[in-house]
């Protein structure tokens, strides 16, 4: 009976926010694993944004290429702009901006630029993910030897690139109504100049 009288008593509103702050306080120690040093990694969406890149764009009227490059280490956001998205995400602007300098140091690995260890700070290392694209897409062979078999070969019959497309489009619909080229090769009606 004791036991039952325990469990069925609600919980004051702080009992229950300090229930979620421990609950999140424990999931957050079990994600913050240290980073492999061979792997490479970026930010991941849904755990940074809790949405897509071009559902935050349209929520915030940030542009969605500038989320992508935040996401991939290209660039990070001003201090206003941080602020901005802060009260959309929730997030700290101060951790937006660590997030971006560790995403940065990653592109920079991924790159060749540095060569260093990850320097992701094991308490943000949940909002990554692995970065599996390293090296050519498979279908680069197959691309280059298409390319390949391309090269110097005389495309006739098909239609021609640039300007030459128009000149000879307007040459024929000139000759269909009657016109004729003079001598600088302006295409006029017979009789005329």
């Amino acid at each position: 009976m004791g036991f039952e009288a325990i469990h069925e008593r609600e919980f004051s509103p702080q009992e229950i926010r300090m229930q979620r702050i421990v609950s999140a306080a424990k999931l957050l120690e079990l994600e913050s694993r240290e980073p492999d040093p061979d792997q490479f990694y970026v930010l991941n969406s849904k755990r940074v944004f809790t949405m897509t890149a071009k559902e935050l764009s349209a929520l915030t009227g940030i542009s969605e290429t500038m989320l992508y490059y935040f996401l991939s280490g290209r660039s990070g956001f001003g201090s206003l702009m941080r602020e901005h998205l802060s009260k959309f995400i929730r997030m700290d602007p101060g951790t937006i901006k660590e997030l971006a300098i560790a995403a940065k140091h990653e592109r920079q690995r991924r790159f060749g630029k540095i060569d260093g260890p990850c320097q992701i700070p094991p308490p943000l290392f949940h909002y990554f993910k692995p970065f599996n694209r390293i090296g050519p897409s498979p279908n680069t062979q197959k691309f280059h030897e298409m390319v390949a078999a391309r090269t110097g070969v005389k495309r006739e019959g098909k239609m021609p690139h640039g300007t030459l497309w128009f000149e000879q489009k307007a040459k024929q619909i000139a000759e269909q109504y009657g016109f004729q080229p003079d001598t600088d090769g302006i295409y006029r009606k017979p009789g005329k100049g």
